[in-house]
């Protein structure tokens, strides 16, 4: 069984997230991410989130896999296809 880890993104993490929603299966169905995969958002979204809510990466001993976040109410996630069906 994988473990997960939680915590707020951050700068580093750049470069496992854009790979991430670099994939159209990933982020079709997320209306806040530009497709195709823009660096500067990506970049933009590497850090704390400051609203009501959270954002969080969600992590494994491998790396970021994922984020995770509750904002206006309403909850969303991504996750690398890797670890779909897991």
């Amino acid at each position: 069984m994988i473990e997960l880890g939680y915590r707020p993104l951050e700068h580093q993490d750049f470069h496992a997230l854009h790979p991430i929603v670099s994939d159209w299966h990933v982020v079709r169905q997320l209306g806040g991410w530009p497709y195709p995969s823009d660096p500067d958002f990506t970049r933009s979204r590497c850090q704390a989130y400051e609203g009501h809510g959270f954002v969080w990466g969600i992590f494994t001993d491998i790396g970021l896999i994922g984020t995770v976040g509750v904002t206006g109410g309403t909850l969303g996630y991504m996750l690398d296809r890797r670890f779909w069906d897991q």
